[in-house]
């Protein structure tokens, strides 16, 4: 995720120097692209955080019922 968001940043940097309309879509595109992996990966990893929390407490639950 870290390295999605660096480059995502670095492009947006490098895309506003751009003068070139054509070349300023293509890097508009781009620029979605690589948004919508970021986005993509932070929803992958607060499901699995969310999972691992919710097992954490199921399995929690689980120990104090057979006490």
């Amino acid at each position: 995720m870290a390295r999605l968001k660096s480059e995502l940043k670095a492009f947006n940097k490098s895309r506003a120097e751009l003068s070139d309309p054509v070349e300023k879509e293509n890097a508009k595109q781009q620029a979605r692209q690589l948004q919508q992996q970021y986005d993509e990966a932070v929803k992958r990893y607060n499901e699995m955080k969310q999972y691992r929390q919710w097992s954490a407490s199921a399995q929690r639950e689980f120990i104090y019922a057979m006490e």
